[in-house]
């Protein structure tokens, strides 16, 4: 009985041995740091070089397989032969700051013949942003007038029918005149002027816009509802005729404003209700017609009118 306890004891031993001897054995990757620290440079500075060196701290040959890195980091060389137990190799890259600012957190990732397959690595530190021109701050131009803006399309978004909304569009004359801004094509509900009227040269400004949705009305009066898209055209130095393509789009949605309304009022408001609220049209050809009606019933107290219908 002692026998057999003692032979347990020793197999247990010879194979936990044989597992330690296979662990030193395997090829083993140790980095002289992981993290690559570049400290602050500024986005226009040029590439940054990274280095990182390792040893094979295993018991057979190391070989890397692959190297791969995040977005800005571009991997340009690494040891490709076998580093033999005890000799070191090394990873080459550079990261780019170019569009890169801010605090940096990127990762090298190193696949190996090693325990695990994938070592990480990282790259960090600070980029501070160029100084931005007046070509990255107003970024769109009308032909070679000199003026230049910083949007030619206004989202109003979300406008209560009794609300008026004011926008401004920042711009800036670059031409080496005094220019002078006017509007023409101006919606009915909408107001627009520059301020200051007239631009120096090098001076900036803004175009105001004023949009008033109770005055967005169709011919007989009644109110618009839903999508609207505009358009006006800036003229400058009163060159009405090549004015055309100075355009500003302003796009909005009109809803119903139900915020005055009383507890009471809104009790008794309209409400529908729908017998179906989704039709399967099954399999059709290319030049069918289906047509379907939603019906639908009015279960409040108040008249329902129907404000605006659209499809997708």
């Amino acid at each position: 009985m002692m026998k057999n306890r003692m032979f347990v004891v020793i197999a247990t031993l010879l194979v936990f041995n044989i597992g330690v001897f296979a662990q030193q054995k395997k090829a083993a990757i140790s980095f002289a740091k992981s993290i690559y620290q570049f400290g602050t440079v500024k986005e226009q500075a040029g590439l940054v070089k990274i280095n990182y060196e390792f040893t094979n701290t295993g018991g057979e040959n190391l070989l890397l397989s692959n190297v791969k890195a995040d977005y800005g980091v571009k991997i340009t060389e690494w040891t490709k032969t076998a580093v033999v137990p005890g000799g070191k190799g090394y990873i080459k890259g550079t990261f780019n700051p170019t569009r890169n600012t801010g605090k940096i957190n990127k990762r090298v990732t190193v696949f190996a013949n090693t325990n695990p397959t994938v070592t990480t690595l990282y790259v960090k530190g600070t980029v501070t942003p160029k100084p931005k021109t007046i070509a990255d701050e107003y970024t769109r131009t009308f032909g070679s007038t000199g003026l230049r803006l910083k949007k030619t399309y206004l989202s109003l978004g979300n406008v209560m029918n009794t609300a008026v909304k004011k926008e401004q569009i920042p711009v800036v004359n670059t031409s080496i005149a005094k220019m002078k801004l006017s509007f023409k094509n101006v919606p009915k509900y909408m107001t627009v002027k520059a301020q200051p009227e007239e631009l120096k040269p090098n001076e900036k400004g803004v175009i105001e816009i004023t949009y008033d949705a109770s005055k967005n009305v169709k011919a007989d009066g009644k109110q618009n509802w839903g999508a609207q898209n505009a358009r006006f055209q800036v003229v400058i130095n009163d060159d009405v005729q090549n004015s055309s393509r100075n355009s500003i789009s302003v796009r909005s949605t009109i809803k119903e404003d139900f915020s005055k309304l009383t507890p009471k009022e809104l009790a008794k408001a309209p409400k529908i209700v729908f017998e179906e609220m989704t039709f399967d049209f099954g399999t059709a050809n290319q030049g069918d017609v289906i047509k379907h009606d939603f019906k639908f019933k009015n279960t409040g107290v108040r008249d329902l009118e129907i404000r605006h219908v659209k499809g997708s």
